[in-house]
């Protein structure tokens, strides 16, 4: 089964292009100026559904598997612990 099948909704594939765009670093300060450009664009209800796609995506073990997507909008030279850390911020700020 392949990613698109696995996760047809695609939230974290869509966060990462966001991202791209705006960020060229994973930093608590990008990724919260982020969320909140986010949550404005696309609602506070489609970043909890993001929310609980990496939830479901760490859950399946799965969250490696979009490594190529994020090199693909961000670089090769990114890494597993770039998408961690990213992964962890998004699951953490519940509260922003």
């Amino acid at each position: 089964m392949n990613l698109k099948e696995k996760y047809p909704e695609q939230y974290l594939d869509h966060w990462i292009a966001m991202f791209s765009i705006h960020n060229s670093e994973v930093t608590q300060e990008n990724c919260i100026s982020q969320i909140s450009f986010y949550k404005e664009m696309e609602s506070e209800e489609e970043f909890k559904k993001l929310q609980e796609e990496i939830a479901l995506i760490i859950k399946n073990n799965d969250l490696n598997l979009f490594l190529p997507i994020l090199k693909d909008y961000c670089g090769n030279h990114l890494g597993n612990d770039y998408l961690n850390k990213m992964a962890a911020i998004l699951i953490d700020n519940n509260k922003i």
